[in-house]
């Protein structure tokens, strides 16, 4: 008996016959898979959905993101409800912001007030060297002011062109506040005289003004049997012999017998007019941390604290008073 292979080009599925009780069975997997099957497909479209918004409205009511991304999505679904400050937390930061300037403004102080300091030096030492100048073309001598030509800063305005420049020091910029008839009087924080007025009786300082003075000892002699007048630069000890310095007036003609002021002279009207037997009130005025600015003959320049004012060289016969910080107690 002959056989034939028949090859098939599928395969040929053969029907098996199934029960009551598997169709049932298939019956109800089916319908629950199509159950889980629908919920699959609806989280993997609301997946997309957030991987392509992660703020999405959609994607913040189904919990699909992170709690921080939850914030931002209720600020963007309900705008009116945005978390604000509170009045403490306010209140707290206006706190911190208050100590940080309480420890801030008084270092921001001192580093202006050294500033100031720095820069009035450097204004003395232009006038220093307009002196040194002076010196040199006039064979050592120390200048003559006849009454009615100014004063020192108009004599050395020849060797420093523009006066205007180096008049004041920083701390002493305000206005001339004094308004008596008689002189111009200046203080810590204000200048002497004013431009285009009267700054001293006489005529002789009309439109003069400033904030720094000139030891009048360091002059050629008023009067000729006065020895106490230093009419050269260059003398023994020049180091400690002031020439210019901070001052509430133009000049000033300090004396041994100038008492200590009892109280600081802050206002103009602390220093009598004409500094009736208190010269070196002018001088002694609290302009820098207890401190003035000072030139010297020999062209230097130093702070001096006011104490130190009475043991300086002011004319060849001044006796050094020996006074020491104890004697002025409320300088600083």
């Amino acid at each position: 008996m002959n056989l034939q292979l028949i090859t098939l080009s599928s395969p040929v599925s053969i029907p098996q016959p199934v029960l009551w009780r598997d169709r049932a069975k298939s019956s109800w997997m089916n319908s629950e898979m199509g159950t889980e099957g629908a919920r699959a497909a609806e989280k993997a479209r609301r997946y997309t959905e957030a991987r392509r918004d992660p703020f999405s409205p959609t994607t913040q009511i189904h919990g699909l993101c992170s709690r921080s991304q939850s914030k931002e999505v209720l600020g963007r679904v309900l705008p009116a409800e945005r978390r604000a400050f509170t009045l403490i937390e306010l209140l707290v930061v206006i706190a911190i912001i208050a100590i940080l300037m309480a420890v801030l403004m008084p270092s921001l102080q001192r580093a202006r007030k050294q500033a100031q300091a720095a820069a009035c030096k450097s204004n003395l030492h232009q006038w220093g060297s307009s002196a040194m100048m002076y010196a040199t073309e006039h064979d050592d001598k120390v200048w003559t002011i006849p009454r009615g030509q100014g004063e020192w800063m108009e004599v050395l305005r020849k060797y420093y062109l523009d006066v205007d420049k180096i008049r004041l020091c920083p701390a002493a910029t305000r206005p001339c506040q004094d308004t008596d008839g008689t002189e111009a009087r200046g203080s810590v924080d204000t200048m002497w005289g004013r431009p285009d007025e009267q700054t001293e009786w006489g005529g002789r300082q009309r439109g003069y003004w400033g904030s720094y003075g000139h030891n009048r000892w360091v002059e050629q002699r008023f009067n000729p049997g006065d020895d106490r007048f230093w009419e050269r630069f260059f003398v023994k000890g020049a180091q400690n012999v002031p020439v210019f310095a901070d001052s509430a007036f133009a000049h000033a003609l300090p004396r041994q017998a100038d008492v200590i002021p009892p109280k600081p002279l802050v206002l103009f009207s602390d220093i009598p007019v004409d500094a009736g037997g208190r010269q070196i009130w002018r001088f002694c005025i609290d302009r820098h941390n207890g401190t003035i600015n000072t030139c010297f003959l020999d062209g230097s320049v130093r702070k001096v604290r006011l104490h130190n004012l009475w043991n300086l060289k002011w004319h060849r016969e001044w006796i050094r008073q020996n006074y020491t910080k104890a004697d002025i107690p409320w300088s600083k």
